[in-house]
């Protein structure tokens, strides 16, 4: 007698492992289903339930003799099972066949029914087709006059349009070409209308300037009075009259500069180191470079002005011998 599922439960289920699970993998598996069931941990409903079933079967599969028999009294419960399972999967399978040979009868018996049905509607659709082709062969045959008829009446009425169109065709071209022409010959014309102006306008430019030439006849063999601008418009005299007044301003002007650079200064403060006698003046480059070298120095070393000192102007020892050393190389 086969064994009942309820009486003989699956502790290996219950635990989550497989059937070849070592002692120390049972015991983990254990702890861990306590660990997830107990009810101090999970407030399910079930939790007492599944905590009860999983000590049951710690119980059971924790004693190895209590675990050997368990195991092969679950193991032949399973072969019974199976046998039990198989026995009836294979019923039901003599049954599906005996089903489907039945169905296959009744199909294969319609199917002829249908077929002898279809091969004398077909056999009438067929004498209807052969009907109906020869008439309509008739009708395409008339059909087919009528369109060669109105085909080759197509066919004039287009040669005719096509030339009537070719024709214009060519008026058209024949008319574009001669605006062409005519638009190309106005062109020519207007360009050369504008070069003749052009010309004319050059020609009596160069007769003004021959004429103006004429009237300042007097200097014709000479320089001329003025340069040419870029503008072609010649300067006049007071403008060079100004140019050269302003080069002899500017030459004054740096021989007095060379000639106030090579003198001493006044002896204004009583620290200054007093410079030697001047050579005279000479605009030469060694004079005026030593004169450059002495005024630099003298101004570079001047005392500063400090309002922050109770004497005002302030003056150290560094700078008055610096500007004594100065005076004495460019003495």
């Amino acid at each position: 007698m086969p064994i009942d599922r309820p009486q003989l439960p699956d502790f290996y289920s219950v635990l989550g492992i497989g059937f070849d699970a070592s002692q120390e993998e049972l015991r983990t598996a254990w702890r861990d289903a306590l660990k997830q069931w107990h009810p101090d941990r999970n407030p399910a409903p079930e939790a007492a339930q599944r905590t009860r079933d999983i000590n049951a079967a710690w119980e059971v599969l924790g004693d190895p003799e209590k675990r050997a028999e368990y195991d092969s009294v679950y193991f032949a419960m399973r072969a019974a099972l199976a046998n039990e399972e198989r026995k009836a999967r294979e019923a039901e399978r003599l049954e599906r066949e005996r089903q489907e040979r039945l169905r296959m009868q009744e199909l294969e018996r319609k199917t002829r029914a249908e077929a002898a049905a279809r091969r004398r509607a077909a056999e009438e659709e067929q004498r209807r087709k052969e009907q109906a082709r020869r008439d309509r062969e008739r009708r395409e045959r008339e059909a087919a006059e009528r369109k060669r008829q109105e085909q080759a009446r197509r066919e004039q009425a287009v040669a005719e349009a096509r030339r009537r169109a070719d024709e214009e065709d060519r008026r058209d071209r024949e008319r574009r070409r001669r605006e062409e022409t005519q638009k190309q010959r106005e062109t020519q014309e207007a360009a050369r209308a504008r070069q003749d102006k052009a010309r004319a306008r050059a020609r009596k430019a160069r007769e003004r300037a021959m004429r103006a030439r004429r009237r300042r006849k007097g200097h014709t063999d000479g320089p001329p009075r003025g340069a040419v601008g870029a503008s072609g418009r010649r300067m006049p005299g007071w403008a060079w009259g100004l140019v050269a007044f302003m080069l002899v301003a500017v030459g004054a002007f740096a021989a007095v500069a060379y000639v106030l650079i090579d003198q001493t200064p006044p002896d204004v403060w009583p620290w200054t180191v007093q410079a030697p006698t001047p050579e005279p003046v000479s605009f030469g480059f060694v004079s005026a470079r030593k004169s450059c070298l002495i005024y630099r120095a003298e101004t570079e070393f001047l005392p500063r002005r400090d309002d922050a000192r109770p004497g005002g102007w302030q003056s150290s020892d560094r700078e008055r011998e610096a500007a004594t050393e100065v005076h004495r190389e460019h003495a």
